[in-house]
């Protein structure tokens, strides 16, 4: 249930990127707070670290889902960060 879960919401978070990107307006409310690209690379670092740590515990399947969310995050403040400047 919660493979479900995630997958349904690592869709509806790319087909939102993707309605954005076509319209032109790919706007992040977070990134653009006062430290917001520094707290989503931060969360970014430690879901990469968690998964590590999960793979050296030979939890495989959670390490894989803490580096997809880890993806996922890190390509939010990547995103975000060229609008700042």
């Amino acid at each position: 249930m919660a493979q479900l879960i995630t997958l349904i919401v690592v869709l509806g978070t790319l087909a939102l990127i993707l309605t954005r990107i076509r319209a032109g307006a790919l706007h992040f409310r977070f990134g653009e707070w006062p430290l917001g690209q520094q707290i989503e690379a931060g969360l970014a670092l430690l879901f990469a670290l968690l998964a590590a740590l999960a793979a050296a515990a030979g939890e495989y399947g959670f390490a894989s889902w803490l580096v997809s969310m880890a993806a996922l995050l890190a390509a939010f403040a990547v995103l975000t960060w060229p609008k700042s400047g």
